[in-house]
């Protein structure tokens, strides 16, 4: 299975052996991307990169009051 992970320095393609006893998702948790889809992921992101959005998210200012 091929994901395309996307981090903070640069994307990469990454190759995965799948089978039963080890999930596509389990195995891009544990190198710390979060995948897109719970089977067969084929983009898989940063937690890292979650993490940085979801805080820019948090703390940037509303739309319609920016201005």
């Amino acid at each position: 299975l091929q994901v395309l992970c996307v981090s903070m320095e640069r994307l990469e393609e990454v190759v995965l052996t799948v089978c039963p006893c080890h999930l596509a998702a389990i195995q891009l948790v544990e190198r710390s991307f979060f995948p897109c889809a719970p089977l067969f992921p084929t983009l898989a992101v940063s937690l890292d990169m979650l993490e940085f959005v979801a805080s820019l998210f948090l703390h940037m200012a509303p739309n319609e009051r920016a201005w």
